[in-house]
């Protein structure tokens, strides 16, 4: 196998970028070790698998004085936007 030769191809392509679901612990051990081979690089991404909308996982995050400051701001904004246009 001519690793040269494919390590060219990806390159020109670009490196594809691959999701996985770790199933065994060992498996970040491993990982890691790839990583420090500088075969791989790991971008540790936290998914948030609640199936919670956002306005439910945010509501209440806001003092609601903040929240009614910032609604007229965006609404005096959104009128200076009409009036120019």
């Amino acid at each position: 196998m001519n690793h040269k030769k494919y390590k060219a191809f990806f390159l020109s392509l670009g490196m594809p970028i691959l999701t996985i679901t770790v199933e065994d612990a060992k498996v970040i051990k491993l990982l890691e070790d790839l990583e420090s081979l500088k075969l791989i690089q790991v971008i540790k991404k936290e998914h948030d698998q609640t199936g919670q909308k956002l306005s439910q996982k945010y509501s209440g995050v806001l003092p609601s004085h903040v929240a009614d400051e910032m609604q007229v701001y965006i609404t005096e904004s959104r009128n200076e936007w009409d009036k120019d246009s």
